[in-house]
């Protein structure tokens, strides 16, 4: 249910803004500061086999209005799953690289045998 999953990333993220985009699939853009360390690039090209993008300097994200906050696909493509809370506020890239850890090793689980997960 989306909500709970808004619910959920204000959690993981600290209430660090996130966009969700409703129209082909839902996809979640959480929002780091521009100027990331050099191992946070290296850790972004293995998150794409994956399907987690990290959009740079050069791409273009659309923003929703501030006050779009609801999902509604009828109406609109994307609302603030998280909304932003003050201009300065993002989300951590710590928050957000422990985040898509745990998602990783949470897939990593549902693909193992039962009988393999029973022996750990």
């Amino acid at each position: 249910m989306p909500a709970d999953v808004d619910e959920f990333l204000e959690h993981a993220l600290d209430g660090g803004p996130v966009i969700c985009v409703l129209h082909g699939g839902r996809r979640y853009y959480a929002l780091v500061p521009g100027g990331m360390p050099r191992t946070w690039h290296d850790a972004a090209e293995e998150w794409r086999a994956i399907e987690v993008d990290c959009l740079g300097r050069d791409a273009l994200l659309g923003v929703p209005p501030v006050t779009r906050v609801d999902h509604d696909p009828a109406t609109w493509a994307s609302y603030w799953s998280v909304p932003m809370a003050s201009a300065g506020k993002l989300c951590a890239p710590l928050s957000m690289a422990r985040l898509i850890a745990t998602g990783v090793h949470r897939l990593g689980e549902e693909a193992e045998p039962t009988s393999m997960r029973e022996v750990k």
